[in-house]
């Protein structure tokens, strides 16, 4: 509907010009902490994939950030949020199974989440600079 309502290109263009200043280092960290925060909204990584791969590819490329690293910051952005979100349906089901609360859980993950959110950010960052891609 976007893209034929003519709304994501000025999306893109807008969010392009904001993003702009920035290099593409951060340009891309900050495309991975959005898609780490879409995803607590959109649990499901094919749905967030289909809400985010039309607005970021185009916006990569603006940007100047390899279409691989783009589509790497939405995978990680993912991997590292989901053993935390709290709207995932299937981890609190299996955590209600197995009589775990969410706080517990949330301090015997952390640590590895954070570690999981350094090596996700080292990936990144390496990505943008070998200008990673294309396949």
């Amino acid at each position: 509907m976007l893209g034929h309502g003519h709304i994501l290109d000025t999306l893109v263009n807008a969010i392009a010009g904001l993003l702009a200043p920035l290099n593409e280092m951060f340009a891309a960290l900050g495309m991975f902490i959005s898609a780490a925060v879409m995803h607590i909204a959109i649990s499901s990584g094919s749905g967030e994939s289909a809400a985010l791969v039309p607005l970021y590819v185009p916006l990569g490329d603006a940007l100047h950030i390899t279409r691989q690293v783009t589509v790497e910051t939405i995978l990680l952005g993912e991997g590292v949020i989901n053993s935390v979100n709290p709207t995932s349906g299937v981890m609190m089901a299996v955590l209600a199974i197995g009589r775990i609360g969410y706080g517990q859980w949330l301090r015997f993950v952390f640590p590895l989440t954070l570690m999981w959110l350094v090596i996700a950010i080292i990936a990144i960052i390496i990505g943008v600079q070998i200008e990673w891609g294309p396949f």
